[in-house]
């Protein structure tokens, strides 16, 4: 089971990382046609990536998510180096590193997907702005991932973006990591228990 996890995980990786930089490259095209094939680069990708995420959801248990997890780093290495990001991509990082418990392969991919499907679903002139950040209640310390549209410094209403992302699949790792998902009107916040 864990060998066809592994292998599972070792082909969606790359995949995630195929649909990302796509959606960048879909946002600077300008002829209909190239934007066609980019298109349909990333829905074959997309679906690829869902029947794998599917196996892998269930195949994954809750043992599993033992190692600790440098959320901030992850984050960068999704994003690639600050200076090459797009002017649309506004990423919001503490200075320290924040660690939770967990699996990396899983957030890897729980976190691509947030990112492709709100680059891909995301209104002209729009900002994806993706802020870590603690937060504490009475008992625990929790990284909230917030990810937040904005236009013109108004932020984007999230109903038709959210019903086209694979939540089931999505609230289903953040459930493995004993956190949970926060949906309202303009932004998705990801909360995961802080590691002690």
């Amino acid at each position: 089971m864990n060998v066809a996890a592994d292998i599972a995980h070792e082909i969606r990786n790359p995949l995630g990382s195929i649909e990302l930089f796509a959606s960048l490259l879909k946002k600077t095209l300008e002829k209909e046609e190239d934007i066609r094939r980019v298109e349909q680069i990333m829905q074959a990708v997309h679906l690829i990536n869902e029947r794998i995420t599917g196996l892998i959801a269930t195949m994954v248990k809750k043992e599993t998510c033992k190692e600790s997890v440098p959320l901030k780093s992850v984050l960068n290495d999704l994003l690639g180096p600050a200076d090459l990001r797009e002017d649309f991509l506004v990423c919001k990082l503490p200075t320290e590193e924040i660690r939770i418990r967990g699996n990396e392969r899983l957030l890897r991919h729980l976190f691509i997907t947030f990112i492709v499907d709100l680059l891909t679903a995301m209104p002209a002139g729009s900002k994806l702005d993706i802020i870590l950040e603690v937060k504490e209640d009475s008992r625990l310390r929790y990284a909230d991932i917030v990810f937040q549209l904005t236009a013109s410094r108004r932020p984007v209403a999230f109903t038709e973006i959210v019903a086209g992302m694979n939540l089931p699949v999505l609230h289903h790792i953040v459930q493995l990591h004993e956190g949970f998902i926060h949906l309202d009107a303009h932004r998705i916040i990801v909360s995961l228990p802080v590691e002690t």
